[in-house]
């Protein structure tokens, strides 16, 4: 979930090219739709986003889909966001990142 086309592209390419079936979502509301009685290995998501934060989202995967898999990722420094930090225990990359970084951090999460 990534509100930034040309990131949300990247993170895009980068996962399927790691073999994982990729639902993209701009906002928080349509991620919810589109995982709706979907099994969710993975989520990755921009902390800052138009209508909730990423953070708010991880809180409403832990309740929703326990197993699921959470990282954040953002353009600032968490300490820094207005909008929430990532709990201790979630997984953060910073942006920028290359697909590389991805790779290396989703396959720790995943």
């Amino acid at each position: 979930m990534e509100d930034d086309i040309s990131v949300r592209h990247v993170a895009v390419r980068t996962l399927r090219l790691l073999g994982y079936n990729v639902l993209e979502a701009f906002r928080a509301d349509e991620a919810k739709r589109l995982i709706e009685n979907t099994a969710i290995n993975l989520v990755v998501s921009d902390i800052v986003l138009p209508d909730m934060s990423g953070c708010d989202f991880a809180d409403w995967m832990r309740i929703n889909s326990p197993s699921t898999q959470i990282l954040l990722t953002s353009g600032y420094l968490p300490e820094m966001t207005t909008i929430g930090t990532p709990s201790s225990d979630l997984p953060f990359l910073s942006k920028p990142f290359d697909p590389q970084q991805l790779a290396e951090t989703s396959a720790c999460v995943a």
